[in-house]
């Protein structure tokens, strides 16, 4: 077939999209093995969280933890970055095993779900059936495309943007406080080397 002119038949072709959608899929396969092979520290990382204790081993740990008497916290000398004292006076929290494991658990479920659906049950039922799309179920079919794509991008970019509004704004403010911070340097600097000028 011709793939350079541009009609229905082309653009109809389904041997063009089983191309993407398997280079996608071996892709990310080649990826993932490279990176373990390239990073394996970032792999033990990993295999290390996914695979923390029960809920008894966590509630006996939390035990353990207040019975220990908590460490004197270390004094740091203030460097004057706004931002890199709030890091180096601040611990940053891990995830909580237990709603860890609750994700483990939601994670396949939902997956499962993904791959019943949406790559093998409709695909394999429209094609090997070659069902013609009618007028009504072509426009449902994008209506349903379309709220996917949106409630999907309200659940990855929208939600951890609002959940992490206050990081991101002392951020900013941090990140502006720097800028103001170089812009005064700036002009301190042009004013001595001014008045140098003159007094020579």
């Amino acid at each position: 077939m011709d793939r350079t002119v541009l009609c229905v038949t082309t653009t109809g072709d389904v041997t063009n999209a089983l191309a993407g959608n398997i280079a996608s899929w071996a892709g990310s396969a080649v990826v993932v093995v490279v990176l373990s092979l390239v990073f394996p520290q970032d792999l033990r990382r990993f295999i290390k969280t996914m695979s923390l204790g029960d809920k008894t081993d966590i509630a006996a740990e939390n035990v353990n933890r207040g019975a220990r008497s908590a460490p004197e916290p270390e004094t740091v000398a203030p460097t004057g970055n706004d931002v890199v004292d709030y890091l180096g006076t601040r611990e940053i929290e891990f995830m909580e095993p237990v709603v860890v494991k609750k994700g483990e658990r939601l994670a396949p479920f939902f997956n499962g779900m993904f791959l019943i659906i949406a790559i093998l049950l409709v695909p394999f039922t429209l094609f090997g059936t070659k069902y013609v799309y009618s007028k009504s179920f072509f426009t449902g079919w994008t209506v349903v495309n379309f709220i996917w794509v949106w409630t999907s991008m309200v659940i990855c970019i929208i939600y951890p943007s609002v959940e992490s509004r206050r990081t991101l704004r002392d951020m900013v403010s941090g990140i502006g406080r720097d800028e103001g911070s170089l812009l005064r340097m700036k002009e301190k600097e042009k004013k001595n080397r001014a008045s140098s000028e003159r007094e020579v």
